[in-house]
């Protein structure tokens, strides 16, 4: 693994170990392993964290007026992706989505 300190709070935030490999390879080549790595030139305010989740997710919209993981209430704001736990846990529920509507849960991350 490139970024074996987070395989088990993947797992304890719900990520199942057949998608870890892909997982690691995700956050490895979107934040090299760190929390604190925000991209402000992402569209919809940039992206956030391990899994550099875009603002999509975390910004209101018609949809989702308080954001589609603060519905969840996994954060309250955008910034609380920089914590690892949080970053994790949203970025599995955006794969289930993703998964739901599209059956690829990696789509979001260009995968």
């Amino acid at each position: 693994m490139l970024c074996p300190q987070w395989a088990q709070m993947a797992v304890d935030t719900g990520w199942q170990e057949k998608d870890l490999e892909k997982l690691d390879y995700v956050i490895y080549r979107e934040s090299r392993c760190f929390t604190n790595v925000h991209n402000p030139k992402d569209p919809n305010g940039g992206s956030y964290g391990l899994a550099q989740i875009n603002g999509f997710w975390c910004k209101p919209s018609k949809y989702w007026p308080k954001g589609y993981l603060q519905s969840f209430g996994v954060i309250k704001t955008c910034k609380q992706l920089l914590h690892p736990r949080a970053n994790l846990v949203s970025a599995r529920l955006i794969w289930l989505y993703a998964h739901g509507h599209s059956g690829n849960g990696w789509a979001p991350w260009g995968k």
